[in-house]
């Protein structure tokens, strides 16, 4: 059985706005996520499914990162807390053998934290732009415990 793994991003550096959904990344944001791109690509790290919040914020930092990946928006995402997020990883087809969660803090935080092995390499806090991988010992999504799966990577920009 090869181990699954999912991807827990927090949506790149946006803008202030009147309307929350409505924030547009930063350029700076834009460009974190161009830079992040390139470091998965080095490290052979790509995601066969991505669900993403509807928000305009986290939709951006999906195209700039990850533009031809097969996506999915589910209204439920948007401010999310981990439980929200654990289900949704939990009802990805089994077919599926790596999932990447777009969204926000701190429900993203939160899920990292909740579905981590505990050890050094969880991290502290989750700045714009921050992704963990993490790996999971299971043959079907459905079988995804809370703190059992170890952290690959943390990567941030």
């Amino acid at each position: 059985m090869q181990p699954r793994k999912v991807f827990i991003l927090r949506h790149a550096e946006a803008a202030p706005a009147a309307d929350d959904f409505e924030r547009p990344l930063t350029a700076k944001g834009i460009a974190d996520m161009k830079a992040m791109a390139r470091r998965l690509e080095e490290d052979g790290l790509c995601p066969d499914l991505v669900l993403c919040s509807p928000a305009k914020r986290t939709r951006m930092t999906l195209e700039n990162l990850l533009p031809r990946v097969s996506a999915r928006f589910p209204d439920r995402l948007y401010n999310a807390d981990a439980g929200t997020h654990y289900e949704a990883v939990k009802g990805v087809d089994d077919s599926i053998g790596s999932v990447m969660i777009i969204a926000h803090n701190p429900g993203v935080f939160n899920f990292v934290r909740f579905l981590a092995a505990p050890g050094p390499d969880v991290p502290a806090g989750y700045a714009p732009g921050t992704l963990t991988v993490l790996e999971c010992a299971v043959g079907r999504w459905t079988d995804l415990m809370p703190g059992e799966n170890r952290v690959l990577k943390v990567l941030t920009v």
